[in-house]
């Protein structure tokens, strides 16, 4: 797991207590140098490759750990979409927990202030169909239909019924264990707007009707990763010495 790899490579720079709502370097006292002999390590270990503006000194040592997630994992391309976006978070909870409250649509409207009127239409254990009122362009809630596929880690959607500015939305939820009881939640969605996209969202100062409706959208993820993180982590006591147990 990532987190135990992450706890080894501090323990060889002589960091034997730390936590991981740590900053690198403002709590743990690691220096440019050190940052950089830590990059080199877990590059080679997980065989990813961490560019230079990656690694900023006042990530947490959870951040971290989500970047070298993010950049180990084989996300879905763009296809025959005309847009794509990846929104992510990391999470001090455990998969189960993170899945328990991705799959429980019934409580989405109270942690998320962009979703009204969550109703399932089918549910198998494995196919899921439900309908919910979203949040559009200008504060206006407009209805959806989606359909997913959970299987473990990954949940795959489409809408059959988008919001109308879009003619096709799909994406994908990654829940990754990073360890340690901490996990690496991952968004993907491709999208094309619809003709009422080009109206709904005109070219201005130069940014094309597509990019932004993808700020839209990219907003709701954010939202949405946010009211997880914050559902699961507001009664959670971060361990305050020693990543390994």
């Amino acid at each position: 797991m990532i987190m135990e790899k992450l706890d080894d490579v501090l323990r060889a720079l002589d960091i034997k207590a730390t936590s991981p709502n740590l900053l690198l370097e403002g709590d743990l006292g690691l220096d440019l140098h050190e940052r950089q002999c830590l990059r080199e390590d877990l590059e080679d270990d997980l065989q990813v490759v961490i560019a230079d503006d990656d690694l900023e000194n006042d990530m947490t040592v959870l951040e971290f750990a989500g970047l070298l997630s993010h950049k180990s994992m084989a996300l879905p391309g763009i296809d025959n979409f005309e847009g794509k976006l990846v929104e992510d978070a990391v999470i001090f909870a455990t998969p189960e927990l993170v899945s328990g409250v991705l799959l429980d649509i019934g409580a989405w409207p109270s942690l998320m202030p962009h979703v009204r009127n969550v109703k399932t239409t089918y549910d198998d254990g494995t196919y899921h169909e439900f309908t919910m009122d979203v949040e559009g362009v200008r504060g206006r809630f407009v209805p959806v239909r989606s359909v997913r596929r959970r299987e473990p880690g990954h949940i795959a959607y489409f809408q059959p019924v988008p919001p109308p500015f879009l003619k096709h939305c799909c994406g994908d939820w990654f829940v990754r264990s990073l360890g340690l009881g901490a996990t690496h939640l991952t968004i993907v969605v491709r999208w094309t707007l619809a003709t009422g996209g080009q109206e709904a969202f005109s070219e201005q100062d130069g940014v094309t009707a597509s990019e932004r409706a993808g700020a839209l959208l990219a907003e709701r993820a954010r939202a949405t990763l946010a009211a997880v993180k914050s559902a699961l982590e507001q009664n959670v006591q971060l361990p305050e010495t020693g990543l390994a147990s």
